[in-house]
């Protein structure tokens, strides 16, 4: 027997039923062949997987929010979401869905497994400080103090639960967006990521007069574990200062030790080498100081550091 004629066979499962196609196409198309006929059937088993039925979790649509009537559907007019089949009525909206983030599915995902949506007033998470929409569902969701607040998942709700009234409180203010500062860093020093104009009060530290943003509990700890030298130069660079290489390991005015580089406005040229001041005072300072006072100060600066 031909082996594509065996291998449709056993994916139709019905032995009889190809036989009797076959004979069929034979005595209507006598020049139809078996390997034909073989072909022409393996195409028709590939239709049907193609158009097998799968089971969905979804009683509507989530696009349209029409009703779809089977609980299965097409394959092909279905897509995985969180580890769950969901079905669409249409090329359509499956092509809506195709262009959709994760947030955008999220809530019209709920809508259609018919979870009731209500109006949430916090824009983060109470116990996690993560986005919401503006909408949760009501099964995550707790009044407190005559407001709707929600959850991002059941171990915040869970956890919110078993919580006084004094330990919510000031979890309410961090989810409301209360008891932000405004910082002076457009990214983290450490990390060099871009910062939220205000931030959690304990997320910041305060530097030469300046309250600082740092991204994360990491970076905070890094930062505490510096010095001023090692944390002047990440300053500069998340204020978005222009750094430049600097001639002098020393500050020709007071001493200290520099990077091999600082921010442009923290330098003056003089004799043709670029020299780096550790502050104001001491660029102030320089400024009104004659060649003959600067000249000293310079072969002081200009000697390797120390060790």
């Amino acid at each position: 027997m031909n082996s594509s004629i065996r291998n449709s066979m056993e994916k139709i499962g019905n032995p009889g039923l190809l036989a009797g196609l076959l004979l069929v196409s034979v005595v209507i198309f006598p020049g139809f062949t078996a390997s034909a006929a073989g072909n022409a059937t393996m195409d028709t088993v590939k239709a049907a997987e193609s158009a097998k039925l799968v089971p969905i979790v979804n009683p509507r649509c989530p696009v349209m929010n029409s009703v779809l009537m089977d609980k299965q559907v097409e394959e092909r007019m279905t897509r995985m979401y969180r580890k769950q089949r969901v079905g669409f009525c249409c090329n359509v909206c499956l092509d809506k869905w195709d262009a959709m983030n994760d947030s955008d599915r999220e809530v019209i995902f709920r809508q259609a497994m018919g979870e009731n949506l209500v109006e949430i007033v916090n824009p983060k998470c109470p116990l996690m400080n993560t986005a919401m929409e503006t909408t949760a569902m009501e099964k995550m969701t707790r009044m407190y103090k005559g407001q709707r607040l929600g959850f991002c998942c059941e171990g915040c709700l869970k956890k919110w639960d078993a919580m006084s009234a004094a330990e919510r409180e000031p979890y309410l203010r961090q989810a409301m967006g209360e008891n932000l500062v405004e910082i002076v860093n457009p990214k983290c020093p450490v990390m060099d990521s871009a910062m939220e104009k205000k931030i959690e009060e304990k997320m910041t530290r305060m530097y030469k007069g300046q309250r600082i943003g740092l991204c994360c509990e990491v970076c905070i700890k890094k930062w505490d574990a510096m010095s001023d030298a090692e944390r002047e130069p990440l300053v500069s660079k998340a204020m978005g200062e222009n750094l430049v290489e600097i001639a002098n390991p020393t500050c020709p005015t007071m001493g200290t030790a520099m990077e091999a580089t600082a921010p442009e406005k923290m330098t003056r040229m003089y004799k043709g080498r670029l020299i780096g001041f550790c502050c104001e005072t001491c660029l102030k300072k320089w400024d009104t100081m004659s060649d003959a006072e600067k000249e000293p100060l310079v072969r002081q600066a200009m000697q390797p550091r120390k060790r």
